[in-house]
């Protein structure tokens, strides 16, 4: 059963179904945003066995009432649907929980130091492993192993940057990959080396021709991109079942304490993702709805893991989990020019590479389609984008249009002649708007990457709305912040949300906020197809709430990440904050 045919009870059979006094809660005296097409007004909510029976002035609710009821004065609060994530690392973000985390900490001597004390804290641990560097913390995104080597001489080291898509090692760890000068860099993925050196060449400026033998590829310098990351992350992160269990329920708490109750698992790799869930549901502790989407790898073939995929789906379904999107990778990241653009990178000839060529893309996408698969593509550059929404459109000529819901995330750079091409293929733009501000990723990396031109039309929300795009929001947790208030805030502003009233990227690229209330709601469950039981506040759908302790509509866009989640509800219970 998809969750698009799932059916929500007319609300009069509801009121039927429910005797006077059942409510269970009645939220009153607040604003409430149906996402209905309605405009937030002040109305009162019923809640009866799990879902929402009641929306209306409060004389209509008086017959939901009972001395079991739990009312609740919300007293100008903003009653909101649970919020959507569209794109978001649940499982892989959860297992790094207790690792070493480098989030926020922006320069070199911080990472030292938040580093050396994590290591001198777990001195009986093999592998030191985390995530959440910044790139734009060393020189061209490549911090050295040295580095790491003076920090931690005694074991491997193995971390994860901010955008999950290039690791930093020590010697240690690339000695257990078996990774060295002679290791060439693997099909997607780049190890990065240390120039050259030899007497006659102090400078490091000789090159392959300048001496090396054919099976020299250059000193790894302790920075590897994309796939190159992989043998060393095998060995880092072994995660037992009683870890990743216990991650992921940390992870989904949360999530609920941001008032996310519904979400997309971006990049299901291993069966042991569906494993964690279903078994986190079956025991009545997965307190959301998750669309898994399983990874195809490019390595792998196509035939192979179809089949797989076709095979998995058919028993990963349970109340609240489902594996019906696959996850495709068309590209890599700008900042370490692995992004496939139309144009070249600044100083440069390169244009990056697709992860896929164009003919297999399209191949696997119509398959896929014609099976009844979500497409989930990754595409970051604009050609990238543009490859997967000509591969959306050869399934569509293929197999005709068919009610997926197929989106393509991050969307960093799209050509302007792209953007109508969203609405009417029915692709979802799913954006990450905590991204669109001048911070140092892009001052630092993307200008000199891509240019000032290209950096200040950056992640065009604004030009997708205004081209009608079905729109879906995400975070990318771990790679960001799971906070929907702090990223709503930079799309409407475009710029820090730590500090509003700065400069701004891509002025004429903000939206407003009923639009991204709208992505971070309804659109999201459009996109999961759950607009039939969540999404908006509507009689007959579950009881999904989330409640913001000040009312967004009142107050400034610079103000909007300064509000705090007060209540989530999933399914009429409390999964966070206080009940009255």
């Amino acid at each position: 059963m998809r969750w698009s045919r799932l059916v929500v009870l007319p609300a009069t059979l509801l009121l039927l179904a429910c005797d006077r006094g059942s409510a269970a809660w009645v939220f009153r005296n607040g604003t409430v945003y149906t996402a209905d097409r309605q405009p937030p007004a002040t109305r009162t909510v019923a809640i009866a066995d799990g879902r929402i029976v009641y929306v209306g002035d409060d004389a209509g609710a008086a017959r939901f009432v009972s001395p079991s009821t739990r009312s609740v004065d919300l007293a100008g609060q903003l009653l909101l649907p649970g919020f959507v994530d569209a794109h978001v690392h649940m499982l892989e973000g959860g297992a790094t929980l207790d690792a070493c985390n480098l989030s926020g900490v922006r320069d070199e001597a911080g990472l030292i130091e938040a580093i050396a004390h994590y290591a001198a804290a777990h001195p009986d641990i093999t592998w030191i492993a985390g995530s959440g560097w910044a790139l734009s913390a060393f020189p061209d995104a490549n911090p050295r192993k040295e580095l790491l080597d003076r920090i931690v001489p005694d074991r491997p080291v193995f971390l994860i940057a901010e955008d999950g898509h290039s690791a930093w090692v020590n010697s240690r760890a690339l000695a257990a990959a078996k990774i060295d000068r002679t290791t060439p860099d693997p099909p997607r993925g780049r190890i990065e080396r240390v120039a050259s050196q030899s007497p006659s060449d102090p400078a490091g400026t000789q090159g392959a021709e300048g001496g090396r033998s054919s099976s020299d590829f250059g000193e790894p310098s302790g920075t590897l991109r994309e796939a190159a990351m992989r043998p060393v992350q095998a060995l880092a992160f072994d995660v037992g079942p009683i870890e990743a269990l216990r991650g992921l329920r940390r992870a989904v708490a949360q999530a609920n304490q941001v008032g996310i109750t519904s979400f997309v698992e971006a990049r299901a790799t291993v069966p042991a993702y569906d494993w964690a869930y279903r078994l986190l549901d079956a025991a009545g502790l997965l307190d959301a709805r998750v669309l898994l989407s399983l990874w195809l790898d490019p390595e792998r073939s196509d035939d192979e893991q179809l089949a797989e995929l076709v095979a998995r789906r058919s028993h990963d379904f349970t109340r609240h989990v489902r594996s019906g999107a696959v996850k495709l990778f068309v590209d890599g990241v700008a900042e370490s020019r692995t992004a496939y653009l139309l144009e070249p990178y600044e100083g440069s000839s390169d244009r990056g590479s697709p992860n896929f060529p164009p003919d297999r893309l399209a191949d696997l996408a119509t398959r896929l389609d014609r099976e009844g698969f979500q497409l989930h593509f990754h595409a970051i550059g604009d050609a990238a984008v543009r490859e997967a929404l000509d591969a959306i459109a050869s399934a569509r000529a293929h197999n005709g249009p068919r009610d997926l819901r197929h989106q393509i995330a991050h969307l960093q750079l799209v050509d302007p002649a792209d953007l109508p091409r969203f609405a009417a293929l029915g692709v979802f733009a799913d954006v990450q708007a905590l991204w669109a501000f001048p911070d140092d990723y892009a001052m630092k990396l993307d200008v000199p990457a891509l240019g000032a031109a290209r950096t200040e039309r950056m992640y065009p929300i604004g030009s997708l709305v205004r081209a009608h795009a079905p729109l879906a929001a995400g975070s990318d947790w771990p790679v960001s912040s799971m906070n929907p208030l702090a990223a709503i805030q930079v799309a409407l502003t475009r710029s820090d949300p730590r500090a509003p009233g700065g400069e701004v990227l891509g002025a004429d690229q903000r939206a407003d906020l009923a639009t991204m209330l709208a992505a971070y709601t309804i659109g999201g469950a459009r996109l999961m197809n759950l607009d039939g039981e969540t999404g908006s506040i509507e009689v007959g759908k579950s009881a999904d709430l989330v409640v913001i302790d000040r009312d967004l509509f009142a107050i400034e866009p610079a103000e909007v990440a300064k509000a705090k989640v007060s209540m989530t509800l999933f399914e009429g219970r409390l999964v966070f904050g206080e009940s009255p």
